[in-house]
C-alpha cells in the first residue's frame, strides 16, 4: 500500500494521521472541513508523530475547526441576525434583507442538514461582505506602496491568514472577518510585500515596517487570534 491512515485524539482534537510512501518529512495541515491532518513517512513509527502533534496543542486549539449552533436571534460579523421559521417547509430557503437573514427550513433548525445549508449561507455571504473589505484596503494599500498584484479572492483558508503565488495572486482567509481591522490590514499588507519579495528575509520586513511602523504588533495580535465564525 503506498498510504495508510488512523485517528488518534491529541487534547480533544481528532486527528488523521496518513503514513505516505515517499512523504519525506512531518506535515500538519488543516483541510477545508477544518479537520487536523498529519502527514508522515510510511517508514516512521505511529509514537513519533503522537509525540509531535503533543507539541502542537496549541496550533491544534488555534486552527481546528469548532462549530457554532446556529439559532435564532444569532448576531453575524455582518450586523444582521437570524432569524428561523423551521419544521415547516418543502424545502429550504433564506431571504436576506439588511437587517435579518430569514432562514426557512424543512427540518428543525438543529437538524445537522439544517445546520450545513444555514452554514453555507451565512459562509457565501461572509465572503462577498470581506471581499469588499479586503478590496477596498488593497486598492488603499497598493496605492501607497506601488506595489501590484493580479488579483485576489477570500478562501475558506484555516492554517494560514493570506498567501501570495509567484504569480501575484493573492488569497485571503476567510475568517479574517473575525478580528480587527488593524489586522486585517497588517495581512493585506503582509501579501502585498511578497509581490516584491517572495521571502521573509529583512528587506521584506523592512518594507513592511517602512508602511506600518507597529507591524510586529499586530502580527503578535495576529498570533493569538483564533479561526471562529458564527
Amino acid at each position: 500500500m503506498l498510504m495508510t491512515s488512523d485517528f488518534v485524539e491529541i487534547n480533544s482534537h481528532k486527528v488523521r494521521i496518513l503514513k505516505r510512501k515517499g512523504q519525506r518529512h512531518l506535515r500538519l495541515r488543516i483541510n477545508s472541513s477544518g479537520n487536523a491532518i498529519l502527514s508522515m513517512p510510511k517508514r516512521l513509527p505511529k509514537y513519533m508523530g503522537i509525540k509531535y502533534l503533543q507539541t502542537k496543542t496549541a496550533w491544534l486549539d488555534k486552527h481546528t475547526f469548532q462549530p457554532k449552533q446556529i439559532s435564532f436571534g444569532s448576531k453575524l460579523f455582518t450586523g444582521q441576525e437570524i432569524s428561523i421559521v423551521d419544521g415547516s417547509n418543502t424545502r429550504n430557503r433564506v431571504v436576506i434583507s439588511k437587517e435579518t437573514l430569514e432562514f426557512y427550513l424543512q427540518f428543525d433548525s438543529n437538524d445537522p442538514a439544517s445546520q450545513r445549508y444555514m452554514s453555507k449561507i451565512i459562509k457565501n455571504l461572509y465572503i462577498d461582505h470581506l471581499s469588499k473589505i479586503v478590496s477596498q484596503r488593497l486598492d488603499y494599500y497598493s496605492d501607497l506602496t506601488k506595489l501590484k498584484y493580479r488579483d485576489f479572492a477570500v478562501k475558506n483558508l484555516r492554517s494560514k491568514w493570506g498567501s501570495c503565488d509567484r504569480h501575484k495572486q493573492l488569497k485571503f482567509s476567510l475568517y479574517l472577518l473575525g478580528v480587527d481591522m488593524a489586522l486585517i490590514d497588517y495581512v493585506v499588507l503582509h501579501e502585498l510585500a511578497h509581490t516584491k519579495y517572495m521571502h521573509h528575509q529583512p528587506l521584506f520586513w523592512k518594507l513592511c515596517e517602512q508602511y506600518m511602523p507597529d507591524y510586529k504588533h499586530r502580527q503578535k495580535q495576529l498570533k493569538i487570534s483564533r479561526m471562529n465564525l458564527v
